[in-house]
Parts: structure tokens; C-alpha cells; sequence
């Protein structure tokens, strides 16, 4: 049996000619909320980004007179579901790749059990 490896578009020495299929697993749409925290996360492994945000939090900072906190913080895709689709779908289409897309719009309901329906 053949094992299965993830290869990326963006590492050097990427080629599409030995492929037939390309995957999107993770895109999202307006219908979805995604925390803005993973920029406490991407500013760990970045100096510009890590200086960034410590400017912006002595922005905030001045101005509000409370810290910023990006836990509470989330931003929403702007594209309908069709819209996202279809740009995830041509992207790999146009690597010359059969597209298999996945849109996970997984903060759009709240399936809490207490919740009347």
C-alpha cells in the first residue's frame, strides 16, 4: 500500500506533473467567525509581526486605556459560499489538478445542548 504525503504549492521544487488531484480542506466563508488570536501565535515566529503588534497594543493601549486582547477579537471572510468555492476550485484547477474542495464554515451555528430550537 501506497503512503499518502501532503505536498505544498509554495516549497521550492513543487511540481503538479506527477499529480492528478489537488485538495482544499480548509477554506471558509461569510458564514464564519475566525479568532484573531493566532496573531499572539504567528507574532512567536516573526520579528516584524512580533513589532507590529506590540506597537499596535501600545496603540490600543493609549487610546481604549485596557489591553488588547486578540482572544476576544475575530474576523469574517468576506466570500459567499459559491465565491469561495469557485476560487479554491480555480486555483487548483489552474495547476492543471482535478479539484476536490472543502468549505468549513464550523463557527456559524451554535449546536450548544442547552439551546431551544
Amino acid at each position: 500500500m501506497k503512503t499518502t504525503r501532503i505536498h505544498l504549492q509554495w516549497v521550492p521544487g513543487f511540481s503538479t506533473k506527477f499529480y492528478r488531484i489537488g485538495v482544499s480542506l480548509y477554506s471558509h466563508t461569510l458564514h464564519s467567525r475566525e479568532s484573531l488570536d493566532l496573531f499572539y501565535w504567528a507574532a512567536g515566529h516573526s520579528d516584524l509581526l512580533r513589532m507590529a503588534l506590540l506597537h499596535t497594543e501600545r496603540r490600543f493601549r493609549t487610546f481604549y486605556g485596557s489591553d488588547l486582547d486578540l482572544q476576544k477579537g475575530w474576523w469574517t471572510p468576506p466570500l459567499a459560499p459559491l465565491d469561495a468555492y469557485t476560487v479554491e476550485f480555480d486555483q487548483i484547477q489552474n495547476l492543471g489538478l482535478k479539484p476536490i474542495v472543502s468549505l468549513t464554515d464550523h463557527d456559524d451555528r451554535d449546536f450548544t445542548p442547552t439551546q431551544e430550537r
